[in-house]
């Protein structure tokens, strides 16, 4: 019985978390290209306050700037000329 458990935790684990990471990466990769295929590309500048894992993805080069201020639920605001122009990045 002993053996068994052994053998599960060197064999069996390692195969489960090699597998669930194979597939967290296809997961990736699909959602990627579905994105790209869609006219979305990825907007690093466009970033939440204090987030730099958070990537957007805008399908207007218009949308993708560094934001001077952060409003509502983290919508960013840049100033142009005298007007502050703020766009609703939570996909709603």
């Amino acid at each position: 019985m002993m053996y068994l458990s052994v053998k599960t935790i060197i064999y069996i684990v390692p195969i489960i978390i090699i597998i669930i990471i194979i597939i967290i990466i296809i997961i990736i990769m699909m959602t990627t290209l579905t994105l790209l295929n869609r006219g979305y590309t990825p907007c690093p500048k466009l970033l939440i306050s204090g987030s730099a894992w958070q990537l957007f993805w805008v399908n207007d080069k218009n949308a993708c700037f560094k934001p001077t201020r952060y409003i509502n639920d983290h919508w960013p605001c840049k100033m142009i000329g005298n007007q502050e122009v703020c766009i609703q990045v939570d996909g709603r």
